[in-house]
């Protein structure tokens, strides 16, 4: 077993962490307050092989002043990704995770979401009709597309480059940089959807069953 310290005195107040698929990597966000002023400091710590020789496993560390971080992924095994109120961070490397860019944030964030490399942060639309925004950026902080959709949400996901936006009633299928696949009601309401390893054909929950369909 791998144990470290750290103290709200020295590290600040952790908000949020993460763990790599690999078990050895580990991500924590430490809030700072100091005399009225604050900042974040994004640690990653390394209980590996390539960790040992470190004080404390801490392999990287990262300093945002004026910024508040309350998510942390790995959305890969050698990238992770960290959202802030005013940008979102970018780092790779399966050992020793550096800095790898940045986005500046001008509209706050209603929910995130995670997957198959990708990040899905939603908005309030300001411009146009549709409710919801959708920007999707790439694991390396590339936007690839950015979504409108209407409908309140129960749940997001990514899968063979598309994202699927759904609730009891509704479903919304999108090819990430390309067009809308399918957009339209279910027979009966369900509880839950997931992908099979058919591109097209999908697993759906209600509370009768559970049966599959596939989307022409």
């Amino acid at each position: 077993k791998a144990f470290f310290s750290t103290t709200m005195r020295n590290s600040g107040y952790p908000v949020a962490t993460c763990i790599s698929d690999s078990g050895h990597l580990v991500g924590i966000s430490y809030l700072y307050v100091d005399n009225g002023n604050f900042k974040t400091n994004v640690a990653f710590y390394n209980f590996g092989e390539v960790g040992k020789n470190e004080t404390d496993n801490l392999v990287s560390g990262y300093t945002y002043a004026n910024a508040i971080v309350p998510q942390m992924e790995f959305v890969s095994p050698s990238k992770a990704v960290a959202i802030a109120d005013n940008r979102l961070m970018f780092y790779s490397g399966n050992e020793k995770p550096i800095s790898d860019g940045e986005v500046m944030l001008q509209e706050n964030v209603i929910s995130s979401f995670y997957g198959n490399g990708y990040v899905g942060l939603v908005h309030n639309n300001v411009d146009g009709e549709a409710r919801y925004r959708v920007d999707i950026y790439d694991e390396s902080g590339r936007k690839k597309d950015s979504v409108v959709f209407d409908s309140e949400y129960d749940e997001m996901f990514f899968d063979d480059g598309r994202i699927i936006i759904y609730n009891a009633e509704r479903c919304l299928i999108h090819k990430i940089g390309g067009v809308e696949k399918f957009n339209g009601e279910f027979n009966t309401p369900i509880l839950a959807m997931a992908p099979t390893n058919v591109a097209d054909r999908f697993i759906l929950i209600s509370a009768d069953g559970i049966r599959t369909v596939e989307l022409k």
